[in-house]
């Protein structure tokens, strides 16, 4: 299965986004624990450096899923996805859930902030 999974990312030229790819609350809540972080404003949800040609359709599988954001490059805190407002920073927590307990406070965004 995990052999399937990593085809599915890589390609002859390097990391590529699966065309399939849906932004599922188990998506988030793993990306959140290896890339995310709050942000002044909003919430971060961190990108690959080395893969660049992934921003644009990771940030679109978002939008898709309802957590519209902005591509962030290196001299704005990225590269990451922003996920920025009330409406979609309650709707990345209430997908992603509670924060496991090791997770810092403060560390995954919350519901109603």
């Amino acid at each position: 299965m995990l052999t399937a999974m990593a085809a599915d990312w890589t390609a002859a030229v390097g990391k590529t986004v699966p065309g399939q790819l849906a932004v599922t609350a188990g998506l988030l809540r793993c990306w959140t624990i290896a890339a995310g972080r709050p942000a002044d404003v909003g919430f971060l949800l961190g990108l690959d450096p080395h893969a660049p040609d992934t921003h644009e359709p990771l940030a679109a599988a978002c939008a898709a899923a309802g957590l519209t954001g902005s591509l962030l490059g290196v001299r704005g805190g990225g590269p990451a996805v922003r996920i920025v407002g009330y409406r979609r920073c309650s709707r990345l927590a209430e997908m992603i859930g509670t924060p496991p307990p090791e997770a810092p406070p403060g560390a995954f965004p919350m519901l109603g902030h």
